[in-house]
């Protein structure tokens, strides 16, 4: 196991932390959420358990700061695909790195809402809300250049329902991954461009 010391306090805070949460990613990976404990998450990363509070304050504060950096990281994947200039390929590509986070990601799968409280799960839709105003943007760039056709805000509800509704059948294993992307890709360009599904 790599060394867990760094040269600043502030560098090992983070060194930590960031331990901390690949544990806790893999631990949900193999066992789910209902199966990690902060004593797991801690030994994994080599930690003491009594360590783990100065990082969260209980399991659920754990998941919120691993949702944190998967959206993060999901959301850099998807200003990258937006470089391109056709909305498209940006709608594609969005769809593939999205439900690519969902089923690498479970931890941060909307199956995790009922295990939150009403401020728990505020925070973690916070945390999802640029991944769903990403979508906003492609569709408003879409509607603006002529490919899509329609209302922005409506085009925007729908697009986010169909796609919700893919997510909850891809955490559930439900539906095979490529062919979800394809699927909702397909339907979704068909329906914002104005053809008939």
């Amino acid at each position: 196991m790599p060394s867990l010391w760094a040269d600043s306090l502030d560098e090992h805070r983070e060194l930590v932390r960031s331990r901390l949460l690949d544990a806790f990613g893999e631990l949900v990976a193999q066992h789910g959420v209902d199966g990690v404990t902060l004593s797991s998450v801690a030994e994994r990363a080599g930690i003491a358990r009594s360590a783990i509070y100065n990082y969260v304050k209980d399991k659920h504060d754990l998941m919120l700061a691993y949702a944190d950096r998967v959206v993060g990281s999901t959301v850099a994947e998807i200003r990258a695909v937006m470089a391109s200039a056709d909305p498209a390929e940006r709608l594609r590509g969005y769809v593939a790195i999205n439900f690519r986070a969902m089923t690498t990601d479970r931890a941060v799968g909307h199956d995790l809402l009922p295990l939150l409280s009403p401020e728990e799960q505020a925070r973690l839709l916070a945390h999802l809300a640029p991944v769903r105003e990403l979508l906003a943007e492609i569709i408003a760039d879409g509607v603006a250049q002529g490919v899509f056709v329609g209302d922005p805000e409506a085009l925007h509800r729908a697009a986010w329902a169909l796609l919700s509704g893919y997510r909850t059948m891809l955490i559930r294993d439900e539906v095979d991954l490529d062919e979800a992307i394809a699927t909702a890709s397909s339907v979704l360009l068909r329906g914002l461009s104005g053809q008939v599904v």
